[in-house]
């Protein structure tokens, strides 16, 4: 009887531990955040960051900003308004990952490094924009 406590509570424990130790994986995962930003006489233009693991090493970040169309904040002589089109600007960084607990460091291929914290099942950037983002997994 007791060995097959003490089997059992060595077996307990190897799962928890095990379960503690395990490495987050975020391979062929994709992580996106969407804000709106207020452009002075423009209106509201959407900005979606996307971050791919597109292996067990290397990563795709890409951020889109759309801009709706907008009137001009001027009248033309005959008393017409010209409207700037829509607009869509895209940028694009690629480089390589290690996952340190639940810390992401990112390397770009121009070096540069960015660190990420997956916190609740989400990934918290303080560092990869001129603000925190806050990404969701989108699959």
């Amino acid at each position: 009887m007791k060995h097959i406590l003490l089997i059992t509570a060595v077996v307990i424990l190897c799962a928890s531990c095990s379960i503690l130790c395990k490495k987050n994986s975020f391979k062929n995962t994709t992580w996106t955040c969407q804000v709106e930003e207020f452009v002075a006489d423009a209106g509201t233009m959407t900005i979606t960051t996307n971050l791919t693991f597109t292996s067990a090493k290397d990563y795709v970040y890409e951020t889109i900003m759309y801009m709706p169309a907008y009137p001009n904040m001027y009248m033309n002589a005959d008393g017409t308004v010209d409207i700037h089109p829509e607009s869509t600007s895209t940028w694009t960084e690629k480089g390589t990952y290690t996952v340190k607990g639940n810390i992401i460091i990112l390397t770009s291929e121009e070096g540069e490094q960015h660190g990420l914290e997956y916190l609740n099942g989400k990934l918290e950037a303080g560092d990869l924009s001129y603000r925190h983002l806050t990404l969701t997994k989108a699959r």
